[in-house]
């Protein structure tokens, strides 16, 4: 595990010049600065990212974000605001924050590699349109798609389901 550990964070290296995160010694994302297609590292600085912060990427114009394994918080109003078209939410997120894509007027495509017992804060996407949500085959969905109602705060939502293959 530590040799895995140390292979992430040297390719975290790698990063684009142009692009800087802020990050916390407790692994906290709390700031970007850079193009409008982000690719969030599973290391920054060594230290690794396991929870975007509140407001760090709020009213960005920013278009898709990467998000990383091992990310487990999305905290409240990280990307409220944005210009987020799209989102691939990891499998190791156990937590997505009120208001976390709140007013994200371009944010159309979600998939969601999360389980049944993954907490969506209330009005994570308050204020969007139409949501396409792309869940795995292997969940509880109905589970999660009342969630998704939920943290919408309307109908207008499409689930559709991704066939996985097994491990």
């Amino acid at each position: 595990l530590t040799f895995l550990l140390t292979t992430i964070c040297i390719a975290s290296e790698e990063l684009d010049e142009s692009v800087v995160f802020e990050i916390t010694d407790e692994g906290e994302l709390t700031g970007y600065y850079g193009g409008e297609w982000v690719v969030v590292p599973e290391c920054v600085n060594d230290i690794p990212v396991v929870k975007i912060a509140e407001k760090t990427f709020f009213d960005l114009g920013i278009d898709d974000v990467y998000l990383p394994d091992g990310l487990t918080v999305i905290g409240e109003s990280a990307f409220e605001g944005s210009t987020l078209k799209s989102v691939e939410i990891p499998y190791t997120v156990k937590i997505i924050g009120e208001r976390a894509f709140a007013n994200c007027d371009s944010l159309y495509t979600v998939f969601m590699n999360i389980d049944e017992s993954t907490v969506i804060g209330k009005d994570a996407f308050a204020g969007t349109k139409h949501m396409l949500f792309y869940l795995d085959c292997n969940v509880d969905t109905k589970t999660i798609e009342r969630k998704l109602l939920v943290a919408k705060g309307d109908d207008n939502i499409e689930v559709e389901i991704r066939h996985v293959a097994a491990n």
